[in-house]
């Protein structure tokens, strides 16, 4: 899992931790935070985390809005397991609880 804010990844779990942690985020994942789009990948898919990495993985990404404002976003990554409904919920209620925290 991911979160990211609208420059830079913020915090960071698993294996991805030491990668990613405190990097500038991609143009891919700002243009995504900025249209507030909910995007799931079942399938393993390359995904740009920052400008000059990818992984192939299967994601959820869901905006953090909050106050009305598109401020980031949760990410949730595998490279094992595809996403599924359940991951996807899960995601999006993370980035709900996130965008009420901070109201």
């Amino acid at each position: 899992i991911m979160i990211v804010d609208r420059d830079k990844i913020v915090a960071a779990s698993g294996e991805f931790k030491k990668k990613y942690f405190d990097k500038v985020i991609s143009s891919y994942l700002e243009n995504l935070i900025e249209s507030r789009v909910s995007v799931t990948e079942k399938d393993f898919m390359e995904l740009q985390i920052t400008n000059d990495s990818t992984e192939l993985v299967s994601y959820s990404i869901s905006p953090i809005i909050a106050s009305g404002d598109a401020i980031g976003a949760v990410i949730m990554l595998s490279k094992v397991h595809k996403m599924n409904d359940f991951n996807e919920k899960t995601v999006e209620i993370a980035a709900k609880f996130l965008g009420k925290y901070i109201e």
